[in-house]
């Protein structure tokens, strides 16, 4: 207790007082984001919303793909590379700037670029072992009769698998292509380093 001031009060020493946060931090428990979806296709419209205290017309976004920017509570755009997009919302106060970021993932759609990603292997060493040892002795035997056996494929990613079943399922008929529309991708949900989505 300050004696010359009776009502002022002198902290202990082990107690710090926190100083008050200067305009330009950003102070997101005043602001936030929503999407209405998190994970799309290449090239589908998402929406993201502001949320908070802060949340008025006046933000400004940025970090979009097309378009770029916007302004409101509300923010439409979409993306023509797949990976995971960053938005920000931005409110100019008296007090400071105040933001708060978005994310969404962006899956990649099919196509012949999967050719390469995920080729097919013609090594018996890549069938599980009881089965490579059968196929190795029938190879040989081959050979010992003359023949030249030709290997197509011993193993194909499961990637590549997923491909190939709903491509043959949408040549024949069983899926229809409105099954595919951007907002209905099928999620190939066991891929770790790339999500993709197949997409005709």
């Amino acid at each position: 207790m300050d004696q010359s001031n009776p009502e002022a009060v002198t902290l202990p020493p082990q107690v710090t007082q926190v100083p008050s946060l200067p305009p330009q931090v950003t102070q997101g428990a005043q602001l936030g984001i929503t999407s209405d979806k998190p994970v799309i296709g290449v090239n589908e419209g998402v929406t993201f919303t502001a949320t908070g205290a802060s949340a008025s017309t006046s933000i400004n976004w940025s970090g979009g793909g097309t378009p770029v920017t916007g302004q409101g509570t509300t923010f439409t755009t979409r993306f023509s590379t797949p990976g995971q997009k960053t938005v920000t919302a931005e409110l100019i106060t008296d007090a400071g700037t105040i933001r708060a970021t978005g994310t969404v993932t962006i899956n990649e759609v099919s196509g012949a670029q999967w050719v390469n990603l995920f080729p097919p292997s013609k090594l018996t060493s890549d069938l599980i072992p009881t089965f490579q040892a059968s196929v190795d002795r029938f190879i040989a035997a081959l050979n010992a009769a003359g023949a030249t056996p030709r290997i197509i494929v011993t193993y194909r990613p499961v990637e590549r698998q997923y491909l190939q079943h709903f491509a043959w399922e949408i040549a024949r008929g069983v899926l229809t292509r409105q099954q595919f529309k951007p907002n209905l991708v099928l999620i190939f949900a066991g891929s770790i380093e790339t999500r993709m989505v197949i997409l005709i």
